[in-house]
């Protein structure tokens, strides 16, 4: 009797403390959906806050490029911007413009959003049902700005032992929506600009360039690389940008008798038609035919010369970009 009564307090033990041990487990569980609930109504207020939404909307219209010629245009105005807070990055066909740091501001807000994301700090239902349509919307506006920023790498692409990492919890946060709903991944307002699909830059961008005809011979360069890459998808990019680099690097070589100024130098960077590119060995080459193509724009040896090499470019496109649509 007293070893059965025992056995009867020890099983009552046990139990108290399985359900003492699940509470505590179920205690923390709840502390820590709020804390995630508490972390995404923070973000969520910082992003309804009026000098965030302003900044928003600043980046976002002058990010609603028309075509890469719009691209340079604001790339442009941020290079000899006289300050991060100017109001110089213009707006396509709109009168408003914007700021670096309006930029600045709204990608690092969502980048912030990726890495609490990434640590399990966000929650999830508040994220999907109250964030996923700007925070696609605004990666993939500012795409190609991302892809200028990152000097045409693609998210952890690894260049000389470095690691590419600029928005990436960003991204992966913006990959994570789409995947949770699929319908955001097909929604015609939260895809790329397909018609910016690469930028051909002066050397030091991201500095001041003062040098207008390099920014004239940008535009056309970009244009009509887009329409170039655009076309080529399909019949071997690599190969495509391979065959133009070998006709422009003959062109190089022509005289030039003009003695004219010496261009500054170029950078050719892609821009992929999807936000979930991988850098897989199919991007890597074509990454270097796009680095190639800049080395032998910088053997130009005066803007009159680089003209040829700007009209053979745009003839090039036209050829490509009628066998696109006629595809």
């Amino acid at each position: 009797m007293v070893a059965g009564t025992a056995e009867w307090i020890g099983a009552v033990a046990e139990a108290i403390t399985a359900l003492s041990i699940g509470a505590i487990i179920w205690q923390i569980s709840e502390q820590r959906k709020g804390a995630r609930r508490e972390r995404a109504r923070g973000f969520q207020e910082r992003y309804q806050s009026d000098t965030f939404d302003t900044s928003a909307r600043r980046m976002i219209g002058c990010m609603e490029v028309v075509d890469a010629e719009d691209c340079i245009d604001v790339i442009k105005a941020c290079s000899n911007r006289p300050d991060a807070a100017a109001r110089v990055l213009p707006w396509p066909d709109a009168p408003l413009k914007a700021s670096v740091q309006d930029v600045d501001k709204t990608l690092n807000l969502f980048e912030e959003m990726g890495a609490a994301h990434k640590l399990g700090q966000m929650d999830k239902k508040t994220l999907l049902q109250s964030f996923s349509f700007p925070t696609i919307q605004v990666f993939v506006k500012g795409w190609w700005w991302i892809c200028w920023e990152r000097d045409g790498r693609l998210a952890r692409q690894k260049e000389n032992g470095v690691t590419e990492e600029t928005y990436v919890e960003y991204q992966d946060m913006v990959l994570a929506l789409r995947k949770e709903n699929p319908s955001l991944a097909r929604h015609r307002e939260l895809q790329p600009n397909e018609k910016v699909r690469a930028l051909c830059l002066p050397k030091d961008s991201k500095g001041k360039v003062d040098d207008d005809a390099a920014w004239s011979a940008s535009r056309r360069l970009s244009l009509s690389l887009s329409d170039f890459v655009r076309g080529a998808e399909g019949r071997g990019v690599v190969d495509q940008l391979s065959h133009l680099a070998s006709d422009l690097d003959s062109l190089s070589r022509l005289p030039d008798p003009s003695g004219a100024t010496r261009p500054r130098g170029w950078q050719v960077i892609l821009v992929p038609g999807y936000i979930d590119r991988l850098p897989d060995a199919e991007w890597e080459r074509q990454w270097r035919a796009a680095a190639k193509l800049g080395k032998i724009l910088d053997s130009f040896p005066s803007y009159p010369s680089l003209e040829k090499a700007v009209a053979h470019v745009e003839e090039a496109a036209a050829a490509k970009e009628s066998a696109y649509h006629g595809s």
